[in-house]
């Protein structure tokens, strides 16, 4: 989804997995939306409805002070499990000029892409790989990241380029090589891991990246660990923000503003276990009715049904097909 925007001088860019936004969980916008307002334009993934984007877009209007526009896309997947994407921006720094444009190559390689432009400043792609069950479920999306950078340029010549996003890949792999050879590079350097571990403390993979043109300025560039700015273990930030953490750039001087955290108080997750994450075969009906397609009913009959031998086998229970544990099990939730 393509949209030219207009921005200020000084800007902040992030990109952000906001695990499962719009789904029936514990999710804390307010905390959300503290983190967000970080940053002046911010592309976020997993984002499930409507309803979600539009929460975080007035708990950002609350919390900021300020006044926001986001733009979302159409759900995109190639089978059960579709996820959309959006756009968030403050409107003292960015505005949203015209057209919108979704891109899915002639092989459905892509299954999710959102491309922001904004205006003569740059051309932002908001993208989510597939992760699959194995790496090797990945590399069909990253090989034709050459492909999907060219035909940006294409689109939006002589407009220097953001591609953001979760790529579900250590940059470090060679899976990116050809994405490099294309005059793409890497916006953040020894960045380290951007995937919050369950355990407490540590952080597990280095999945989300932001790459640009080099006619884009870049003067500053980080990472966003929320759990240690808001004093947060590893489970609650799990449990009510995400499973990621934001990675972001400043052009032509830009910076993060970090908002005074002793005006919020963040809301604490019901305890789920020494993991953080949910167990089906240990968790609580209360734990397990977080899961999608787990209503009070079915979380009585995972409990009934225990021991379960893989998360696989609760498409036993009635009314979750294969497909629904599918998109149970790509919501990463579940223990491993």
């Amino acid at each position: 989804m393509a949209i030219p925007v207009a921005a200020f001088a000084t800007v902040s860019v992030a990109s952000f997995n906001i695990q499962n936004l719009g789904w029936q969980n514990s999710k804390d916008y307010k905390t959300v939306a503290l983190i967000t307002s970080s940053f002046d334009v911010v592309a976020v993934q997993e984002v499930m409805n409507e309803e979600g984007a539009e929460r975080l877009h007035r708990a950002l209007e609350k919390v900021s002070g300020e006044a926001w526009s986001y733009m979302m896309s159409h759900l995109i997947g190639r089978g059960s499990y579709k996820e959309a994407y959006a756009i968030y921006s403050r409107d003292s720094a960015a505005r949203y000029l015209d057209g919108a444009v979704v891109y899915l190559d002639p092989e459905d390689t892509f299954a999710r892409y959102q491309s922001v432009r904004t205006g003569d400043v740059f051309a932002l792609a908001n993208l989510h790989v597939l992760y699959g069950n194995r790496v090797s479920d990945r590399l069909p999306e990253i090989d034709y990241l050459a492909s999907y950078w060219e035909w940006l340029k294409e689109i939006y010549p002589d407009t220097p380029i953001i591609l953001a996003g979760d790529f579900n890949l250590d940059v470090g792999h060679e899976g990116f090589t050809a994405l490099l050879d294309q005059s793409a590079r890497l916006a953040i350097e020894d960045q380290g891991s951007t995937t919050i571990s369950p355990i407490n403390g540590r952080y597990a993979n280095n999945y989300d990246h932001i790459f640009v043109s080099p006619s884009v300025n870049v003067t500053s560039n980080g990472v966003l660990r929320f759990p240690q700015w808001l004093g947060m273990t590893h489970e609650e930030a799990r449990e009510t923000v995400s499973d990621h953490v934001p990675v972001w750039i400043g052009l032509n001087g830009g910076d993060i503003k970090l908002p005074e955290t002793e005006l919020y108080e963040v809301e604490r997750p019901v305890a789920m276990g020494a993991e953080g994450c949910i167990d089906i075969n240990q968790s609580s009906q209360e734990e397990l009715v977080q899961l999608p397609h787990v209503g009070e009913a079915r979380a009585v009959n995972i409990v009934e049904g225990r021991p379960w031998s893989s998360a696989d086998s609760l498409s036993d229970i009635s009314g979750l097909s294969p497909a629904r544990v599918t998109e149970i099990i790509n919501t990463n939730q579940l223990c491993p």
